[in-house]
């Protein structure tokens, strides 16, 4: 039948035609929200193509109905454990009410910041909502899906002097003088800032002070999160000593980084800064001596002196008890030693201050340099090792390198760690020793992991040491 080959033909180029040209319509706003269901979560990431080091936010929403009887027993949160990324920024709270197919929900929405610090792809297991009883057991109310994501690797054609950084970020340098003399110490100090891991931010490559004397001091980083970027900056004071004089240059610091928004690689420098810099070896001018005794001129005598009576041998003009300069001689011994008694108690505090600081700040000195050398591509076993060393060394005010396993397993215990987490640490050391000697290991998933098992490690022995 013709005529109705004809008009299959036809229904069937309609078809197509209509299918091709209605607009693909995406997934509506609440395709992974409740339905009619009481209590329910749903977790969500705002990228799930992150390059290394990006900033992406982990959203995990609570859906409950406004009829639900609250629970009699405590409601936890419990996240995933973030393993393949860099969490150092608290969690986020909001909670709002919200309509879904005429059903009005009280949402509670926490929402975490995340850097991925590992290439490929990446799991976030399921976060749960558990409710305590009083047993020893939890009872789980709800649970989320595990998200997939696939992390980008940086592009080639990063700059020499490249070392991680990623984000938009801004470099300026200050001294507290442009002037000084020689062996005068000048303060130079170099301000990183923008948004991006501000915490695990790598230093500048400092180029070369020539003429100067370099000392370093510690970084100090300040972060947080603005409009759900995280911004702040990190501040690395240097002291310069001029070695000789004239008009001194301190070179441009340049600070090359990947922006991930323009997928680009940008770099930015400081302006140089020239310190003029006087000789401390000139000759101070030599008092003048009268030629003469002007006493014996206006008397009028014949006689004359040669030269002047030396100050020595004049005639005092008073009691030497009225001398100011004799009571002041006096005062310079018990003066000198109040003022040794107080230097003395001065550094005892500042050291005592300083260790305090470095045990405070020792977790996330560890968790900072154990990404920054993961990231850069040290063996993650190695990494490992070195980050709970100086976690260690810091808390215990010296070196473990040298201690024997009894010694440093003995301090572990006198310092409230568990035999569970005394043989985690001692685990990590070894095998972080023996990398040393073997081949790295490329690719391979156990030494990817160790990275994400160190820093889990570190934080569970902070809360051991310092409970």
């Amino acid at each position: 039948m013709p005529g109705l080959e004809h008009v299959i033909r036809l229904f069937t180029v309609i078809f197509v035609a209509a299918a091709l040209l209605t607009p693909v319509v995406p997934w509506p706003v609440f395709a992974q929200s409740p339905t009619n269901d009481p209590l329910s979560v749903r977790a969500s990431v705002d990228n799930v193509q992150p390059y290394l080091g990006q900033q992406l936010t982990y959203v995990f929403k609570i859906y409950q109905s406004s009829g639900l009887t609250p629970s009699s027993g405590e409601v936890r949160y419990e996240p995933p454990s973030f393993a393949g990324f860099w969490n150092n920024q608290p969690v986020e709270q909001d909670e709002y009410t919200e309509t879904i197919d005429s059903n009005e929900y009280r949402v509670r929405e926490l929402r975490t910041t995340l850097f991925p610090s590992v290439v490929g792809t990446v799991v976030i297991g399921p976060a749960a909502l558990t409710v305590s009883t009083g047993t020893a057991q939890s009872q789980e109310l709800s649970k989320s899906t595990p998200l997939h994501l696939q992390v980008r690797p940086l592009p080639a054609g990063a700059p020499e002097e490249f070392a991680g950084a990623v984000g938009r970020f801004d470099i300026t340098a200050e001294v507290d003088a442009d002037t000084g003399q020689v062996n005068e110490p000048v303060q130079l100090t170099v301000t990183v800032s923008g948004e991006g891991n501000i915490e695990a931010l790598p230093d500048p490559a400092w180029p070369e002070f020539t003429g100067w004397r370099v000392i370093e001091s510690p970084a100090d980083t300040y972060s947080q999160v603005v409009a759900g970027q995280v911004t702040g900056r990190r501040t690395i004071g240097i002291t310069l000593v001029p070695e000789t004089a004239g008009e001194q240059t301190i070179p441009e610091i340049g600070y090359p980084h990947f922006d991930p928004d323009s997928e680009k690689y940008v770099s930015m420098a400081t302006v140089p800064i020239v310190v003029s810099v006087a000789d401390t070896d000139e000759i101070p001018e030599a008092p003048r001596i009268p030629d003469v005794d002007r006493a014996a001129a206006e008397e009028g005598s014949e006689m004359r002196s040669i030269k002047a009576v030396p100050m020595s041998l004049r005639k005092s003009s008073g009691d030497l008890t009225g001398n100011k300069a004799y009571w002041a001689a006096w005062a310079i011994p018990p003066l000198a030693i109040a003022a040794a008694v107080v230097w003395r108690r001065r550094r005892a505090s500042l050291e005592a201050s300083r260790a305090d600081s470095l045990r405070l700040n020792a977790l996330p000195s560890a968790r900072t340099a154990l990404t920054r050398a993961v990231t850069s591509g040290v063996d993650p076993r190695i990494a490992s090792a070195d980050s709970v060393s100086s976690y260690l060394s810091a808390q215990f005010e010296a070196p473990v390198g040298g201690l024997t396993r009894e010694a440093l397993l003995g301090r572990l215990h006198e310092s409230g760690v568990s035999p569970d987490l005394e043989r985690r640490v001692e685990d990590i050391l070894a095998v972080g020793e023996a990398a040393r000697y073997t081949p790295p290991a490329s690719g391979s998933v156990g030494a990817g992991d160790h990275a994400d098992r160190a820093s889990q490690l570190l934080v569970e022995l902070d809360e051991a040491i310092n409970a």
